[in-house]
């Protein structure tokens, strides 16, 4: 009998417990691609530049989100699927869950109307506590990843 394959069920900031560790390992993954070589595909600054960037000369892959085409969600779609693998392999290399993935930000689920992120994904981003910032300067702080 083979084993049971994976399942990577993204989970939704708006509605994570407390205790739950999915940022924390977000948190913990990013710091570790961003300790990476810009040259090394699976870093930070790579997967950054692969929207774009205006250093020179590109590397392969940089500057080829196709923003502003018909193409747009299939290509992010792709995009976002290799970047989770790569995010999930720093997790498991810093000992979290071989089933992480990459939570979602349900922005309906916001009953504030701020148009932020949930508090949570905020104090990971930032390392500060959102919740006693003001609204005006946690909104002007934030931004939905990927963008």
């Amino acid at each position: 009998m083979s084993p049971q394959p994976l399942v990577h069920v993204r989970r939704n900031v708006w509605t994570l417990p407390e205790d739950d560790l999915t940022l924390a390992h977000h948190a913990a993954a990013v710091a570790e691609m961003k300790r990476r070589d810009a040259d090394d595909p699976t870093s930070w600054s790579y997967q950054a530049a692969i929207h774009g960037t205006v250093e020179t000369p590109p590397k392969p892959l940089w500057n080829s989100c196709k923003h502003g085409s018909w193409f747009f969600l299939a290509w992010h779609r792709m995009y976002l699927w290799y970047f989770e693998r790569i995010v999930r392999a720093a997790v498991v290399d810093l000992g979290g869950p071989a089933d992480w993935a990459l939570p979602f930000g349900d922005y309906d689920a916001d009953r504030s109307g701020s148009g932020t992120a949930p508090c949570s994904w905020r104090r990971h981003r930032s390392g500060r506590d959102c919740r006693r910032a003001s609204p005006s300067r946690a909104r002007s702080r934030s931004r939905p990843p990927g963008n």
